[in-house]
This record gives C-alpha cells, sequence and structure tokens, in this order.
C-alpha cells in the first residue's frame, strides 16, 4: 500500500526532511508507525536498521521507565527523600535537602546547580551531592538528576539499570539487550549513554502510546504510561516544549516526545495513534523540534501524495555520502610509508586546558557526554597505503586507535575505545596534495574529517566535525540559560564565545621520529 492509502502524506516526509537538510541536520533513519502497523522506514546511507544509534537524553526516559517499575513493585515512591541514600557521599548540610525528592529530580527541579561542560568522566554522584543549591528554584535541565536516579534505582533495585529493564522493557518488546554506558564507579549512566536502534526507539514510544501495552501484554506500568503523557510542569522558555513530565516533553498539538540530543526522538501522536522515530545530527534540539512540529505532526495526516517526489529525494541523498574518488600522489604515499610521528606544539595541550577535551576519533561535541573517554589527544601517528587503501594508526591516551580507509571507497573497521566499540566507517581521496580522511563511528551520530598536510619530516592533521564542538557549545549554552535569549545580547555573546573556541580548529603538528 501506498503511504497516501495508509493515511501518511508522502509530501509532508518529504518536506521535513528537506528543511532538516535546510537546518545543517543529517537524518539518519525514520520509522512511522500508523494504527500498530509500520508504513515508512528509511536509512541514509551508510546507515542501516541493523546498527545500533547512541541516543543520549532518550536516556532519561529508560530511567523514568525503570522509576515506575521500582514504584510498580514498592521498592520506590515519587515522595522518597534522595538524602537518606547518599547521605556518605560528601556534602553540605541545608534545609533543601528534605525538599529533594525523587519526584523532585524527575521534574528537573533539583535546584542543584549544574554545568553541561561539566568533566561527565566523574563519579556522577559525587557531584551532584557536592554542587550547591541554587537560590532559584526554577526548572534546570541537569544530566546530574537523571544520573543520581539511575544510581538510586540501583541501590534499590540491587540490579544494573540495564539488567533491571533487560526482563522488564527490553525482551518483551523484542529489543536487543542494549550497551549502556557505565561511569568509573560501575553504574549504567542516567543522563545518556544508551545505544538503541531507530527501531527499538520506535517499539517503546509505541509502548507508551497504547498505555504501556505492546502486543496485547502490558509491560509498561499503565500508571506510568499515563503520567508522562500527562503534564507535570513547565520547562523553561529556552526549551522549545509546552510542558515536561518524568523526562517526556509535551506539546500543545497533543503529541509528546522521548528526546535526545542531536535529534533522537520519539514522538507520540495519540490522537492519530501515530508514532513517529528519527535519528540523525543536528545541533540544536528546540529547531529539531519546532521542525518535526511544523513538518510532521501538522501535515502528516493531510491527503496529500508526493510519494515519487520523496523516493527521488531519497535516493539522490544516498548519493550525497558516496566516497569521493581522486588520483593517487604516490611520492607523497612514500614519504610516509616508513615512518612514525610524535605530536608536537602547544594546539593540544591548550585545547585541552580551555575546553576540557582532547582531539581524537570522535569528536569533542559527541564525546562530551561520554562517561569514559581518552582525555588526551591523538600522538604516536602512522599512516601506511596499499593498493586500495590505507591504515591509519594512532594512540589515544592508552588506548591503539586503528583504521582502515579505502580509497574511494569505504571500509568499516571496529574500533575500541575505552571499552566501547566504534563501528568506523571511512574513506580516502586526495584533494590538492592534501589527503582527506572521511570518518563515521556509525553507533554515534558524527562525521569527522581528518585533513592531512604531508612535508619531508613533518606533517599536520586539520579536522572538520558534524556536529561541530563551537556550534555545540553555542547552542547549549542558550538552551541551559547560560546565554540569555536576547535578540540583542546573545549574538555578541555567541560570537565572542565561538572566536575563544577557534584553538578548536588550528591543525595538530607532527614530526617524524623515524
Amino acid at each position: 500500500m501506498s503511504l497516501r492509502e495508509n493515511g501518511i502524506s508522502a509530501a509532508a516526509i518529504l518536506h521535513y526532511l528537506k528543511r532538516f537538510d535546510e537546518i545543517g541536520g543529517e537524518n539518519h533513519g525514520m520509522i512511522v508507525i500508523k494504527d500498530g502497523k509500520k508504513v515508512f522506514e528509511r536509512y541514509c546511507y551508510p546507515y542501516s536498521a541493523s546498527m545500533p544509534h547512541t541516543m543520549f537524553s532518550v536516556t532519561k526516559c529508560l530511567v523514568s521507565t525503570a522509576v515506575g517499575f521500582a514504584i510498580e513493585e514498592g521498592k520506590l515512591s515519587l515522595s522518597d527523600k534522595i538524602l537518606p541514600y547518599f547521605s556518605d557521599y560528601p556534602h553540605k548540610a541545608n534545609k533543601a535537602w528534605e525538599e529533594l525528592t525523587v519526584e523532585k529530580l524527575l521534574l528537573m527541579r533539583s535546584n542543584k546547580k549544574f554545568s553541561f561542560l561539566q568533566d561527565m568522566t566523574e563519579d556522577h554522584t559525587a557531584i551532584f551531592m557536592r554542587n550547591p543549591f541554587r537560590a532559584k528554584k526554577d526548572f534546570l535541565y541537569s544530566n546530574n538528576d537523571a544520573h543520581v536516579l539511575a544510581h538510586l534505582v540501583e541501590i534499590v533495585t540491587g540490579e544494573h539499570l540495564v539488567d533491571y529493564l533487560n526482563t522488564r522493557l527490553f525482551e518483551p518488546l523484542g529489543i536487543k539487550k542494549p550497551f549502556w554506558e557505565t561511569n568509573e564507579k560501575g553504574v549504567c549512566v542516567g543522563g545518556s549513554g544508551v545505544y538503541l536502534t531507530c527501531e527499538d526507539l520506535a517499539k517503546i514510544s509505541l509502548c507508551y502510546m497504547d498505555n504501556g501495552v505492546y502486543e496485547g501484554k502490558q509491560v509498561i506500568p499503565e500508571f506510568w504510561a499515563k503520567a508522562v503523557a500527562t503534564k507535570q510542569t513547565s520547562p523553561s522558555k529556552n526549551w522549545d516544549a509546552d510542558g515536561f513530565s518524568y523526562y517526556f516533553w509535551l506539546e500543545t498539538n497533543g503529541s509528546y516526545r522521548l528526546e535526545g540530543l542531536f535529534g533522537q526522538f520519539g514522538v507520540i501522536i495519540p490522537e492519530k495513534k501515530t508514532v513517529i522515530a528519527v535519528i540523525g545530527a543536528q545541533v540544536s534540539d528546540a529547531l529539531i523540534a519546532k521542525t518535526i512540529n511544523e513538518y510532521l505532526v501538522k501535515g502528516l495526516f493531510l491527503e496529500e501524495d508526493g510519494e515519487k517526489e520523496l523516493n527521488a529525494y531519497l535516493a539522490e541523498r544516498d548519493k550525497r555520502l558516496l566516497p569521493k574518488t581522486s588520483e593517487r600522489e604516490p611520492a607523497l604515499e612514500k614519504c610516509v610509508a616508513e615512518k612514525s610521528y610524535k605530536r608536537k606544539g602547544m594546539v593540544a595541550e591548550i585545547c585541552k586546558k580551555m575546553t576540557g577535551f582532547s582531539n581524537g576519533i570522535i569528536p569533542n561535541s559527541i564525546s562530551s557526554s561520554f562517561a569514559k573517554r581518552p582525555k588526551d589527544s591523538m600522538d604516536d601517528l602512522s599512516i601506511r597505503f596499499t593498493q586500495n587503501k590505507c591504515r591509519i594508526t594512532w594512540r589515544e591516551e592508552g588506548d591503539t586507535v586503528s583504521f582502515v580507509c579505502g580509497i574511494g571507497k569505504a571500509i568499516l573497521t571496529d574500533v575500541t575505545l575505552k571499552g566501547n566499540v566504534y563501528h568506523v566507517w571511512s574513506y580516502g581521496y586526495w584533494e590538492k596534495q592534501r589527503f582527506h580522511v572521511v570518518v563515521r563511528p556509525l553507533n554515534t551520530v558524527a562525521e569527522k574529517e581528518f585533513i592531512f598536510r604531508i612535508g619531508k619530516n613533518n606533517l599536520s592533521v586539520k579536522t572538520k566535525c558534524n556536529p561541530d564542538f563551537r556550534d555545540f557549545v553555542v547552542a547549549n549554552s542558550i538552551a541551559s540559560g547560560v546565554f540569555p535569549k536576547s535578540p540583542v545580547i546573545t549574538p555578541i555573546l555567541v560570537g565572542l564565545l565561538k572566536f575563544g573556541l577557534i584553538v578548536t580548529t588550528f591543525p595538530l603538528r607532527f614530526k617524524s621520529v623515524k
């Protein structure tokens, strides 16, 4: 059956995808389920249905779900106070602890100070406990609130969060137990860290829409499925949503959603018995939400066709990501053949001191949320060309990163970094005597391009990232309230911040050691 015969407008999907292109985003996958039936599913090359994708703050919705199970099982209540569970952690006495409950954490109203640029590799509960209370008691989106709840669920259940949810949520929905990042204490990260496929996200969203029922069986507690769909509080004006409920976002158009950074959205439209799951990459969650509401929620059920135009667009879109081809540069390839390189200069050190992040295979805009990541930039570099491919190897702190890029074709290499496996899709090509290596760790949302400029005994590496770190910092500075929303002041502050972070765009320099 065509999309129109299923009550879905192909034109609306086309307009949404084109608009997503216009705002600088990449849609990696999309599923539409209507009346319990999957009516549309498409992935952008080289992403696929089977490849798990990092979900960022969708993880919070899974923490919320775990809280719902724990309440149903009598292990928790919304009114439970937080301090008794974590009183052994260093903290300052304050009357505000008496008001800090499970529900306050679920509503982002802990009133604890939080910075989105905090070092996510530390013990999240320790950070939360030592952070001071804010004088202003209002909504503040905080990863730490979710981290503490994840830790709390593990305490009261005696299980790792991923194991606790595996038997209660993932297995009943037919979802393979996902990879879920843990922090230095071995606790599942609550603010981000879970990896799901687009279909997994769609299944969870569908179960919530049907009041916790999936394929005729009650999976998620009914009271919790209804609670998250009911407005509990209002987010701050910096967030593009009408309501907030236990880590879910609500709109005046009747839809609500699971939402993760860079565009991991599970959109639920109860009135139309429809679920939309999208995965992708765009730095502004507010802009993504606005685009989804204007082009999908509003237009998806209009009696418009456009299926032929949509299919043509999708075919053309895939071609954009096909590997580039080029002539080879034998002299430059031979120049690096027997050499290895040590990093030199101060760029890496200055950048790390300014931002707290190193330069490696995963862009900083992505790794900023990781609980385990290298804190030193790439070093001990080697490049080895063969007939149709090139192996590039370097060290990131204690890990060796080694991957193969095809010359004019893409090759997939598994790279292990801090215990996490990244499926790195990569190809290389020559342009103006510079070797370009395009890298996509497919289970993240990122693309990174390394541009090698080769000299007789040295080389430099310039990087381009999508999502870009400077754009990421700006978007989150505004969303988190660090910058005010002002047509006059905000552009000035954004300009100053981008200028200050320009060092993150400087090339790394290397010198041959043999």
